[in-house]
């Protein structure tokens, strides 16, 4: 099965914002935009093999590369692939700057209003670019390409989708081994056996704690933490904090468990955390902006009594992307913490809180410090990806 990418949305934003040509430089885009989602190329790709991606307001789709033998045949929406490097041009980020410039300068856009992803683009090439083209009027286009990502083909859904049916099969097989004196590192080793069973990897992470605070990564990766067994009536649940990729994309979701009688304390905060995941859900309409959907969000927690910790973020081919809304309480420097004062999550792009929207097609986790799960947006609303009870899974 092969995608289509829709570049109509691309080309209104452009519109709007005056853009004459689009660039794309981050890995994780030009992946999606070659159809070409390879992990190594995500990890090394943009500094062994610097890349770019531009969409002219023509609707022209145009990819500068470093080797010309490298030609996807799997993105029939990309016009032409320029670019005569050989392999002697690794690394150079200064041959990719020279054929952008003069890929504009052959468009008649040496004096255009050129979008680039301001967020992320070295200083290096940009000082490249206004060198090369002094006239260009350099303007950021970072949010267009967010909102771009964030709006999943059907097939990248289906990716996101076996990676959930993956997670929750895994999740499955800890819950039947979860018994008295049984290893936590077994149970992380049978989860990994399951997914792997589904073609999909994943990075688990633990913490033996009352879930009110996230301990640090060291504390919970099952390769830098030390193993412990189950113990019936304990005094402190296991949080588990599951990610799973599959083709390159990711759904990343908690669950945690008990065994026994959970003190009332464990019981009352789960069941207090899913009604604020299940009060969020409720609030994001799809269409809705970044700025609606957390002033409604907001409203509802303190209208309902459920101010706390949380975040809606989309997910892709990386674990937090945009539309990513969310707040806490407020943390005085003492200490103290004002539950009636929502301090909220900055996001990626703050600036762009009345551009980026919840359309259907984007794919979101809602989590609060101990809940997580993955939704759809649909025509009719968020739609749960999982079909596992939303509680402390109690043994």
């Amino acid at each position: 099965m092969q995608d289509r990418l829709d570049f109509s949305g691309i080309l209104k934003a452009m519109q709007g914002e005056a853009i004459d040509a689009l660039v794309a430089m981050e890995p994780h885009t030009v992946a999606i935009l070659m159809n070409y989602c390879n992990e190594l190329f995500l990890e090394f790709g943009f500094k062994e093999a610097p890349t770019c991606v531009l969409i002219l307001s023509s609707g022209e789709t145009l990819v500068v590369m470093p080797r010309m033998h490298h030609k996807p045949v799997n993105a029939p929406w990309i016009s032409e692939f320029i670019g005569r490097y050989t392999d002697s041009g690794y690394y150079d980020q200064g041959l990719m700057v020279d054929t952008l410039a003069q890929t504009l300068k052959d468009k008649g856009l040496q004096r255009g209003r050129i979008g680039f992803e301001m967020g992320f683009v070295p200083a290096a090439i940009m000082d490249g670019v206004k060198s090369e083209l002094p006239a260009v009027e350099a303007v950021d286009g970072e949010w267009i390409w967010c909102q771009f990502r964030a709006v999943k083909t059907v097939r990248q859904v289906g990716f996101i989708q076996n990676g959930v049916n993956a997670c929750e099969a895994g999740v499955r097989a800890i819950h039947a081994g979860w018994k008295e004196g049984e290893s936590i590192h077994r149970l992380l080793d049978d989860f990994d056996q399951v997914i792997k069973t589904h073609g999909a990897s994943g990075f688990r992470a633990y913490q033996k704690a009352v879930a009110k605070k996230w301990m640090p990564l060291v504390n919970r990766d099952q390769n830098l933490s030390e193993d412990f067994l189950i113990k019936t009536n304990d005094d402190k649940e296991v949080l588990f904090d599951l990610i799973v990729r599959f083709e390159g994309f990711i759904s990343d979701w908690k669950r945690s468990f008990y065994l026994g009688t959970p003190p009332k304390a464990i019981s009352d905060l789960y069941e207090f955390e899913w009604s604020v995941v299940g009060a969020l859900t409720e609030e994001v309409k799809p269409g809705m902006t970044k700025a609606e959907a957390q002033r409604a969000c907001d409203d509802r927690l303190a209208r309902d009594g459920l101010n706390n910790w949380w975040c809606i973020h989309s997910v892709g081919l990386e674990i937090h992307e945009e539309p990513l809304i969310g707040a806490c309480p407020e943390t005085r420097e003492n200490g103290v913490v004002d539950k009636t004062r929502p301090v909220r999550f900055p996001g990626h792009l703050l600036e762009a809180d009345d551009k980026i929207r919840f359309e259907p097609g984007v794919v979101v986790m809602a989590e609060t410090k101990s809940t997580e799960d993955p939704y759809l947006m649909t025509e009719q609303g968020l739609r749960r990806l999982n079909t596992l009870p939303q509680k402390l899974f109690v043994v």
